[in-house]
């Protein structure tokens, strides 16, 4: 079977992991070396190669079946049509390309793998208040939060620092202080409404492929936003049933 050369997939790493197993393979020339090397079985070392193989072709990128070009940022192949000339060269191809679906859906993960965190086993359920409004209902909303960004008031004009901490901070203690606030209203809705992220892949680049400064990788980032979720719907069920 023909394999990818390990060197198309560094670009399509995006954990610390996935760059130490793709770097090993390719120092050490072979799988089962570099899973000696790692301390790791070898099928941990083929299952990453297979999945990053898979994530290269679907960005027009697997040379050993003749897909040299990739397909812009945000986007992924969505069908490729390739005509050979009688030697078996490339003679015409067709890349067909659609919003990537799959970097959203990773990024949905990530999310929820937050969300999720601390949630094994019981859990014991936040106690409700002793008496609602049915009548009144409370927002919280979240506007151009851009959490992730990174910005140090010593490299630009203004004094505002912000990072994920910084970010996280403030959303709890602006929860906090408007769950104290809202009087006996039964139900809460947390309502973001766009921006929340300051970046939109692992290319630290906005939709538009803006470039921008961020403070951790992108599937590090969604976690935590994630877990920030969790810690603010906890602290509202102790307002609103």
């Amino acid at each position: 079977m023909i394999k990818a050369d390990p060197r198309t997939l560094i670009e399509f790493t995006t954990t610390d992991r996935q760059k130490e197993v793709i770097n090993a393979v390719i120092k050490n020339g072979s799988a089962t070396k570099a899973a000696k090397e790692l301390n790791c079985d070898r099928r941990t070392v083929d299952k990453m190669i297979v999945r990053l193989e898979k994530i290269a072709a679907s960005n027009g990128v697997a040379p050993h079946r003749d897909l040299t070009h990739q397909t812009a940022e945000g986007f992924q192949a969505k069908r490729i049509s390739t005509a050979y000339k009688e030697d078996g060269s490339v003679a015409l191809q067709w890349v067909i390309q659609e919003p990537d679906k799959q970097s959203l859906q990773q990024r949905l993960n990530y999310m929820l793998e937050g969300i999720k965190d601390d949630l094994t086993g019981f859990k014991k359920a936040v106690k409700p208040p002793a008496k609602v409004n049915a009548d009144y209902l409370a927002m919280y909303i979240i506007g151009d939060h851009h959490f992730g960004m990174l910005a140090d008031s010593e490299t630009k004009l203004d004094d505002d620092d912000w990072d994920v901490k910084i970010a996280s901070q403030i959303l709890l203690d602006s929860t906090e202080r408007l769950a104290n606030r809202v009087g006996d209203a039964e139900i809460g809705v947390l309502l973001n409404v766009g921006d929340f992220f300051h970046a939109d892949s692992s290319k630290n680049e906005t939709t538009a492929g803006t470039r921008v400064d961020v403070d951790t990788r992108i599937g590090k980032t969604f976690k935590l936003a994630g877990r920030l979720f969790q810690i603010l719907v906890e602290k509202m069920l102790k307002t609103h049933k």
